[in-house]
């Protein structure tokens, strides 16, 4: 089965330890550069830094890179004139840094032929149309500067347009991702703990049971998320989540609908395991009992036959146990309670 993958941008949103309950790994576009780079970046704090430097040792976060045919040029999953009018949005964000700085260069940056050369200068010139790219920036940056900004209301909306140009780029290399087939790719974008999708169900499932996911606190260690998810009975239990979110996806259910049944499943689930422990742990308790007399008794008369029948009476309670949680109603999402259980 193809891996489980959440998607970003290292200057859109930083993995949490919830992302990382659902999601098999992390892809963060600009990752390798900022990993590489000997310049601290305040944006990030010294911590969240070294975090991501041991997820990523660990391979639970990756960099990620656009991947285009050498020959063609051509970003599989994506069309050159929608990649060129996505990646407008970093000249309009340039442009209005520059002119909240400068207001005279008003009638440069609104000259097709200075965009076309500035594109040229660029990484991803070779895998755009600089035409369209231009036409889309310079129409933008006009529509902007209708309505005479102050240096203040340039500087905010450069600043929204550069987020919106790093989703841009994110849903870029999810469809880029997804037409190479190598893994199930979801973008995740602002705000923080949002899903985006080009998808509206998978938008709401994920949304959904992101929220119902706890949301461990800076005492719990990333060894304690890592080691859980590696649990061969919880991966089992999470393939099985996955299972009910391709369903709901698939159903494409009003977001409401989704968090009720969501939510009625989980009180089922846990409602019947409680019920269940609520026996087992009196049957233990009673077996132990029993366990302590009989091998008293054994060893007075050196006979092992009632002692070993005590222990068997435990290990059945474990079996009992797994059995309970085989048929249990709502274990489609048992994985959500076992995580609330540990990490709450």
């Amino acid at each position: 089965m193809a891996s489980f993958t959440g998607i970003s941008h290292i200057w859109l949103h930083i993995p949490t330890k919830r992302d990382l309950l659902l999601f098999d790994d992390v892809e963060l576009l600009s990752l390798d550069e900022y990993l590489s780079s000997s310049v601290a970046r305040p944006e990030i704090p010294a911590h969240v830094a070294a975090d991501l430097r041991w997820l990523h040792d660990r391979g639970a976060v990756r960099g990620a890179h656009l991947r285009a045919n050498e020959r063609t040029k051509e970003v599989p999953g994506i069309l050159r004139d929608e990649l060129s009018r996505a990646f407008s949005l970093s000249y309009v964000a340039d442009c209005l840094s520059a002119l909240a700085k400068d207001a005279t260069k008003r009638k440069l940056f609104l000259s097709r032929e200075f965009v076309r050369d500035a594109i040229a200068e660029t990484p991803y010139a070779e895998f755009v149309d600089a035409e369209i790219l231009a036409e889309e920036g310079v129409r933008a940056v006009g529509q902007l500067l209708e309505s005479d900004p102050t240096a203040q209301e340039l500087r905010n909306a450069a600043h929204q347009a550069h987020v919106n140009d790093l989703a841009n780029i994110v849903r870029v290399y999810g469809a880029n991702r997804r037409a190479l087939g190598e893994a199930d790719v979801v973008p995740v974008l602002p705000t923080v703990g949002s899903v985006s999708s080009n998808v509206a169900s998978r938008k709401t499932v994920l949304s959904v049971v992101l929220s119902a996911m706890p949301l461990p606190d800076e005492s719990t260690p990333w060894e304690a998320i890592l080691d859980f998810r590696g649990d061969p009975e919880v991966r089992r239990s999470l393939q099985r989540l996955r299972r009910w979110m391709t369903k709901a996806e698939i159903q494409q259910k009003d977001p409401r609908v989704v968090e009720l049944e969501l939510a009625d499943l989980l009180e089922a689930y846990s409602s019947h395991m409680r019920l269940h422990r609520i026996k087992t742990t009196k049957g233990r308790l009673e077996a132990v009992v029993t366990l302590a007399a009989e091998v008293v008794d054994a060893l007075l008369r050196v006979g092992l036959g009632s002692a070993s029948k005590a222990l068997f009476s435990l290990a059945n309670r474990e079996i009992a146990t797994l059995e309970a949680e085989l048929t249990a109603p709502g274990r489609e999402i048992a994985y959500i309670a076992k995580a609330e259980e540990l990490f709450k």
